[in-house]
């Protein structure tokens, strides 16, 4: 019975070699030999026994120098050293110039001798301007293999990271803003990308992919050096050893499973996290706690300053399963280089976006007039920088949340404000409104409305009351019919002396007047009936003489006398003007009283009843048309506009 029992993660550690209280540097790469294990055979190694003999100088060691005349290399320093080997500085005799040379501590160390050897052939198939050149594989005096390669003036990559004050900035140029240094790194990353992408293209994995295995020389070169764990993919076995840098480590690394080119893109996207957040993703106290947060390989999470596509490329590079990262180093280098060729875009877009912060805090409280002026200039700067970008690079992913926030922020402005128009149009350049904000504008335009109404109502208040307006025609009018009227009087009076006046005569004189009315009123047309309060002097006029008609005629059929009817025509024309006075001029009061003595007159004196009303007419005349001048001199105020209705006014509406 096979036991289906789950192997524990800590199993699967001790089954790599990982055994309890191990202590190995979790930023350093882990070797076979660091966990006391043998590193496999690599099939493609040389052995050194077969390699061509070089002589070497060691300044320190006098018995391991070879005579004068046969020092092919005179070691001049050392220039680093690790747990299996060393790397020297030197100078070849032929052609006095200075390389740099990789050698064992011993022969003895049958693995360090075969993991160099096997380093020197996947080096030396590599000739890429980012791969350190090889010259030459061989063996010392003592059997030990040398590898011989170019020198590299310079400093690493780690060192760059770890210190912006770091000599070597002077000479590279890069300048000194997080966003310049930033770049420099990332051009770094590409430059790497694209080493290995002719890696991959050669069938070889890195598995060693960190800023400590980069050299960036005085001149801005990007070297990929180290490849002592590089391993071709048609050389892999299924045991192979836990080797790697912890904190870095792709999860099939961890677990033992076949590697390619996919792994080196785990390890791009690692460095790329570092580059973006200061530290390696996978952290920890132990090498257990390490190995762990590398199984698991979460997604990371970014802070607002780390651009969105960046963030998304380091994210799906650090993917947990193979598939779902970019398919080589090639793919790594384009979106890096499609980064490089949208920073300006991204720039535009992030100082945008720190706008639009101060813009959403000022307009989280109460908005007053006195912030309106930085308000709109914080849109205006805001719209700008995301269009701007957008221009850049249509594709970019903030311009379009940038410019949405920036469209909502301009509504409340004009929500705030009580604008019912501009807040209509802001919300117009939202592609997806918010349902809330939708009825917040909706709500100040109905309010917008019914104000708008209520001040119309109030206007043509204000305009029907309003005695002073046209007040020429109006004279002109008054002063054509008054001079009629007291013709038509006068010719009465004439009449009268010469053989009497009766009913059908005052008749005639009524359709005559009210006929001179009508010339009048229609030779003025338009200059005397556009305003609403003439159109109602206008038609008080006509009832005065609607009633003189009416009461002459009904005399005319009942045979009134003359002096009576004219009585009954001053009661008439008294009563329009007591009416007037209420919806006219309030002076008209006066020609009320005026034309009740005429009445009064006019009835107790029979024989002077038409005198009487001619000379009541003509002072009503001029009562009339003192009041009507006194208006024009006044004129009327326009109807104060209440304060809430003030405050929902744009500023134009209210100058």
């Amino acid at each position: 019975m096979t036991d289906s029992t789950p192997i524990s993660f800590e199993q699967t550690l001790a089954a790599r070699g990982v055994r309890a209280g191990l202590s190995v540097a979790l930023d350093a790469t882990v070797t076979p030999e660091a966990l006391g294990q043998r590193a496999p055979a690599t099939p493609s190694a040389p052995a050194s026994g077969g390699l061509p003999r070089i002589s070497l100088s060691f300044p320190d060691d006098g018995t391991r120098a070879a005579p004068p005349e046969d020092r092919e290399l005179e070691v001049l320093s050392l220039l680093g050293e690790g747990g299996m080997g060393a790397v020297y500085l030197a100078r070849e005799r032929v052609l006095g110039r200075e390389v740099a040379i990789k050698t064992t501590r011993s022969v003895s160390s049958v693995d360090a001798v075969a993991a160099l050897c096997a380093e020197a052939i996947v080096t030396g198939h590599l000739e890429h301007p980012g791969i350190v050149p090889v010259h030459q594989l061989a063996r010392a005096n003592d059997g030990r293999p040398v590898l011989v390669m170019k020198r590299i003036e310079g400093t690493t990559w780690r060192a760059l990271l770890a210190d912006d004050a770091h000599p070597a900035w002077q000479r590279l140029a890069a300048g000194e803003s997080k966003a310049e240094r930033r770049a420099f790194h990332l051009e770094i990353l590409r430059r790497v990308s694209e080493a290995l992408a002719f890696a991959h293209r050669r069938g070889i994995v890195h598995r060693d992919v960190k800023p400590d295995n980069v050299m960036v020389g005085d001149f801005g070169e990007v070297y990929v050096v180290d490849w002592g764990l590089a391993v071709r993919q048609s050389e892999q076995r299924p045991d192979e050893p836990l080797v790697g840098t912890p904190v870095y480590m792709a999860p099939e690394m961890v677990h033992g499973r076949p590697v390619d080119a996919r792994t080196d893109v785990y390890l791009l996207g690692a460095t790329l996290h570092e580059i973006l957040t200061g530290a390696p993703p996978h952290r920890g106290s132990t090498l257990p706690e390490v190995l762990m947060q590398a199984s698991d390989s979460a997604p990371p999470s970014y802070g607002a300053d780390v651009p969105t596509d960046l963030a998304a490329l380091a994210r799906r590079a650090m993917s947990r399963e193979p598939d779902a990262r970019p398919r080589d180093a090639a793919e790594m280098r384009d979106a890096i280089a499609a980064h490089a060729r949208h920073r300006a875009s991204i720039e535009l877009a992030a100082r945008a976006e720190e706008r639009l912060v101060d813009l959403g805090a000022r307009t989280s409280s109460a908005i007053t007039e006195e912030d309106l002026p930085t308000l709109y200039q914080l849109v205006a700067e805001c719209r700008f920088g995301f269009l701007e970008a957008k221009r850049e690079w249509p594709e970019n992913p903030r311009t379009a949340p940038g410019l949405e926030r920036c469209h909502e922020a301009a509504t409340r402005i004009e929500l705030a404000r009580r604008d019912p128009r501009a807040a209509r149009a802001a919300l117009a350049a939202l592609a997806a409104p918010s349902e809330e904000l939708t009825h917040e504008v909706e709500a100040l335009e109905r309010e917008a409305s019914a104000e708008r109404a209520e001040r119309e109502r109030l206007r043509r208040l204000a305009e029907i009351a309003d005695a002073g307006a046209e007040p020429r025609a109006r004279l002109l009018a008054g002063a054509i019919g008054g001079l009629g009227a007291i013709g038509l009087s006068g010719y009465a009076m004439w009449l009268d002396a010469s053989g009497g006046v009766g009913a059908r005569e005052l008749l005639w004189f009524a359709l005559a007047a009210t006929l001179l009315a009508t010339v009048v009123v229609a030779t003025l047309g338009r200059a005397l009936l556009a305003h609403p309060f003439n159109r109602r002097l206008v038609a008080w006029m006509f009832a005065n003489l609607g009633g003189l008609i009416a009461n002459r005629g009904v005399g005319l059929v009942a045979g009134t006398s003359s002096a009576a009817l004219l009585a009954q025509d001053l009661a008439v024309m008294a009563t329009c003007f007591a009416l007037g006075a209420l919806w006219l001029f309030p002076q008209l009061a006066f020609g009320t009283a005026i034309l009740l003595v005429g009445a009064l007159v006019a009835a107790a004196l029979p024989h002077a009843a038409l005198a009487s009303f001619t000379v009541s007419t003509a002072l009503v005349l001029v009562v009339a048309l003192a009041a009507a001048r006194n208006a024009q001199k006044k004129g009327a105020a326009p109807a104060p506009v209440p304060r809430s209705m003030r405050l929902s006014m744009t500023p134009t509406q209210r100058r």
